[in-house]
């Protein structure tokens, strides 16, 4: 469990936010809902994936999946938090860059915090065998 120094709807309102300052490009305001040492930990088996750190590398992440996507499109369908924790659920719509195919993905995003900032994120796909696989495709 992590520190708690932040009440459940404050949490709510911090991932509320980010989501909303991410879909208008509003790096200052991402920048400022995180801690210095921030980590984005992406499943090794995405094309995107890895461990990315600092309150800038969220630029670098996005970067890297629209290396691979295009015309995304977003959906948050919920926040829930608890015991130190929020989670996202989001849908991510997206078309290979690769292949032409349209993904729907269904993703959960799970939120760490350290005092009243996200010090990590850690999205789990429902499904990373279709992007992997279409990652695979020449």
């Amino acid at each position: 469990m992590t520190e708690r120094t932040i009440s459940d709807a404050h949490m709510r309102d911090v991932v509320q936010t980010l989501y909303d300052a991410t879909a208008i490009g509003d790096t200052d305001k991402v920048r400022s809902l995180l801690t210095d040492d921030f980590q984005l930990k992406g499943a090794p088996s995405l094309p995107y994936g890895g461990i990315y750190t600092g309150q800038n590398c969220l630029a670098e992440v996005f970067a890297n999946v629209m290396a691979f996507w295009d015309a995304p499109t977003l959906q948050v369908d919920g926040i829930t938090v608890g015991d130190g924790y929020a989670f996202g659920i989001v849908r991510l719509g997206v078309t290979s860059r690769r292949t032409g195919k349209h993904f729907d993905l269904e993703i959960a995003e799970r939120f760490r915090f350290r005092g009243d900032k996200i010090d990590q994120i850690m999205p789990y796909y429902f499904d990373s065998h279709a992007v992997w696989a279409d990652a695979q495709t020449e």
